[in-house]
């Protein structure tokens, strides 16, 4: 499989709830930095890191943030909407 570079996000990224971020990036891996903590993550909200199809080149850019900002708070998850999956997926509970 070819690597694929991750999208970063501006660095003046505004805040976001999860929920947003799954909304605009379906079926990709998210980097973000946790500026608010809530029980249920989709009430939680912060700023976009990264996000890609592909999870090693967001890996790669939460170490490298990690790096620079060793206080902050992330959050690495998979984005998967709840409705809608895209032609010929089928989730089976």
């Amino acid at each position: 499989m070819a690597k694929t570079d991750s999208r970063k996000a501006p660095k003046a990224a505004k805040i976001m709830f999860v929920r947003e971020i799954e909304r605009l990036y379906p079926y990709e891996w998210v980097v973000m930095e946790v500026t608010h903590h809530a029980r249920r993550d989709e009430s939680t909200r912060g700023r976009l890191i990264a996000h890609s199809p592909d999870r090693d080149a967001v890996h790669a850019d939460h170490l490298r943030f990690g790096r620079e900002h060793p206080d902050a708070i992330t959050y690495v998850f998979y984005t998967t909407p709840s409705a809608d999956p895209p032609e010929g997926v089928s989730f089976v509970l």
